[in-house]
C-alpha cells in the first residue's frame, strides 16, 4: 500500500464519529497492508522462477 492511502486511511478512521466506520477503515487498512505483502511475495517468486536455471 503507497504512503498517501496509508495516510489518508489513517486521517479519516481518526475524524469519524462512528466506531463502526471507524473500525472497517481500520480492518481495510489491515487488508491493504496484508494484500500488499502478497503481491510482493507473490512477484518474487515469480522473478526467481523466471530466473532459476531449472525451469530453462
Amino acid at each position: 500500500m503507497d504512503e498517501w492511502t496509508d495516510k489518508t486511511l489513517k486521517d479519516l478512521e481518526q475524524r469519524l464519529p462512528n466506531y463502526l466506520n471507524q473500525a472497517t477503515l481500520g480492518e481495510l487498512r489491515r487488508l491493504l497492508v496484508e494484500q500488499t505483502k502478497r503481491i510482493d511475495r507473490a512477484e518474487g517468486e515469480l522473478d526467481g522462477r523466471a530466473w532459476s536455471k531449472q525451469n530453462w
